[in-house]
């Protein structure tokens, strides 16, 4: 699993990488619940390790990958 955090952290990357101007957390989170809603993605709300928040630890969904392109290209492309 990843945190949403992580996982927000590899999406400004991404971004980066393609001069893309990256989205706030809150619609990337969003896009998360998205993903989860279809299917594509399982999260889980845990406390923080550090300070008084909480964390979504976010998994994939038991889907070869092949599956899942065609997937997101259906649904998103």
């Amino acid at each position: 699993a990843v945190s949403s955090g992580d996982a927000q952290k590899l999406y400004n990357l991404v971004c980066e990488e393609f001069g893309i101007k990256p989205r706030s957390y809150t619609t990337f989170w969003k896009h998360l619940k998205t993903l989860e809603g279809l299917g594509m993605i399982e999260s889980r709300t845990a406390n923080a390790s550090v300070g008084r928040g909480r964390t979504q630890h976010i998994t994939m969904t038991n889907t070869q990958p092949a599956l899942l392109e065609n997937r997101i290209e259906k649904e998103f492309l």
